[in-house]
């Protein structure tokens, strides 16, 4: 016992850094000398600006005098959170992809497939009992299919 405990102290001992070497050409890094630390602008705690507007309880808004940027301020558990305030991205929705939910018309009865990462799904409904994605589904593949018969007709060749 009195040997592994000698041996992983002196593994600890191997392992700690050398804080007396000398710096050498290889340790001596240029971006840590103290005038890039002097270029560097000294980050201290955020503070709210006195004349920031709260907009919702513990949310301030302020815009930067010097520059015109728009800030945002969250007064959280863990401090103050400080953002620039952008506008949200413009969302789009993609339209042109194929469903990956097939209807099939059996009289008054829809068949509908999807395969899914968990497997093939499939269910039947009554054309009265469709759900608002469901139709959806049944008016895009006719969409789809008048799209493709269009050229067709417009054709005379085939």
């Amino acid at each position: 016992m009195i040997k592994i405990m000698s041996i992983g102290l002196l593994l600890c001992a191997a392992m700690l850094p050398a804080e007396d070497a000398k710096p050498t050409a290889k340790n001596n890094d240029s971006s840590k000398t103290p005038a890039t630390a002097a270029k560097r602008p000294a980050s201290g705690p955020v503070v709210i600006p006195a004349d920031a507007k709260e907009v919702e309880p513990y949310f301030f808004k302020w815009t930067d005098p010097a520059d015109g940027k728009k800030w945002m301020f969250y007064k959280g558990p863990f401090g103050i959170t400080k953002y620039e305030d952008k506008p949200a991205p413009e969302v789009r929705y993609v339209t042109d992809q194929t469903s990956p939910i097939v209807g099939r018309e059996d009289g008054d009865t829809i068949h509908f497939d999807w395969d899914t990462p968990l497997g093939h799904q499939h269910w039947t409904r009554k054309r009265s009992e469709l759900s608002a994605n469901e139709k959806a589904v049944l008016e895009y593949q006719k969409k789809q299919a008048a799209a493709k018969a269009e050229p067709a007709k417009a054709d005379p060749k085939n």
